[in-house]
């Protein structure tokens, strides 16, 4: 897989408290232990990235890069709802941004 060990993006949507679209960005790298995928992140291990996920790995366009954090890698993923604040239980303890 390509993405493994490269700069990667996880890039949530979800609906805020006024029903409005809203978009948060996790960095870190894209690793693997054993058979699982985990995002991890300067502050420890992340997500686990589903294997049924892989697949909607793309590369970054030269032009969201630095929307991007400068990663080189993302996976886009709706969550439903999300409030500022909320930590995302599904997805390792994320905090969506406030």
């Amino acid at each position: 897989m390509e993405a493994l060990n490269k700069r990667f993006a996880l890039v949530l949507w979800a609906e805020d408290e006024q029903g409005e679209e809203d978009v948060a960005v996790f960095s870190g790298t894209l690793i693997k232990e054993g058979n699982l995928y985990f995002l991890q992140r300067r502050s420890g291990q992340g997500p686990e990235i589903r294997e049924e996920w892989l697949e909607r790995i793309k590369p970054v366009d030269d032009e969201l890069k630095e929307t991007l954090m400068g990663c080189e890698f993302q996976l886009s993923l709706s969550v439903g709802k999300a409030i500022s604040g909320q930590v995302l239980e599904s997805f390792g303890g994320l905090k969506w941004p406030e």
